[in-house]
C-alpha cells in the first residue's frame, strides 16, 4: 500500500490531526473515570464544568468554557465550523489548567495497582493514556524524572505525588492531543 499510494492521496491511512477541544476534556474525564455518559438532558453551563460530555455545553458569545476555547472549540456564531490550530498556548492550557491537574491525580489513583513498581506503572500509563506501549528510551527517562522528583522531596506520600506528576507529564504528550 505504501508504494502504491505513498503520497496518501487516496486516504488509505488517515493523517495525523489535533482531537478537538471537546474530545481532549472527555478524554480526561474517561481517563479519570469519572465522563457521565448519560444520553440527553439539558444544556450545561460550560463555566460550571461537571463531568458530563462536552457535548452538552451551552454555547454563548459570553460563556466560553476557557479550556475548550483553547483547543479550537467549534464556533457557534459560524454554523459549528472549526479552526485548526497548534499554539503553544494549548500546552500551557493542559500544564496548568486546574481540570487537568485534578484529573490527573484521579487517572494516577485509578490505574495504581497494589504492589505495583514504578516500572510496570510507567508501562500501564503509556498503554492508557498514549495507546502505545513505551520504548526502553521513554521508561528510562520517565525513571529518571520520577527518581529526581523523590529526592527533591523527601516528604510523607511523595510516592504518590511522583506518580500524579508523571501522569500530568503523560497527558501533556503530543500523543495524547494526536489521533493518528
Amino acid at each position: 500500500a505504501m508504494k502504491i499510494d505513498a503520497e496518501n492521496r487516496f486516504y488509505w491511512r488517515a493523517n495525523t490531526r489535533r482531537m478537538e477541544a471537546e474530545v481532549v476534556r472527555d478524554s480526561l474525564l474517561q481517563l479519570a473515570g469519572t465522563l457521565d455518559r448519560k444520553v440527553g438532558g439539558p444544556s450545561l453551563d460550560p463555566l460550571k464544568g461537571g463531568s458530563r460530555r462536552s457535548l452538552y455545553f451551552r454555547h454563548s458569545r459570553d460563556d466560553k468554557h476557557k479550556f475548550l476555547s483553547m483547543f479550537d472549540g467549534a464556533d457557534h456564531l459560524r454554523c459549528y465550523r472549526r479552526k485548526e490550530s497548534i499554539v503553544p498556548q494549548q500546552a500551557l492550557t493542559l500544564s496548568n489548567s486546574k481540570l487537568a491537574l485534578e484529573l490527573a491525580k484521579k487517572i494516577a489513583i485509578r490505574f495504581r495497582a497494589d504492589g505495583e513498581d514504578l516500572d510496570q506503572f510507567i508501562g500501564a500509563l503509556f498503554e492508557i493514556i498514549l495507546c502505545r506501549k513505551a520504548d526502553g528510551e521513554e521508561r528510562a527517562a520517565c525513571l529518571e524524572f520520577c527518581e529526581s522528583l523523590r529526592t527533591a522531596t523527601a516528604e510523607a506520600g511523595s510516592d504518590a505525588r511522583v506518580r500524579v506528576l508523571l501522569v500530568h507529564v503523560l497527558i501533556n504528550h503530543n500523543d495524547f492531543v494526536t489521533t493518528r
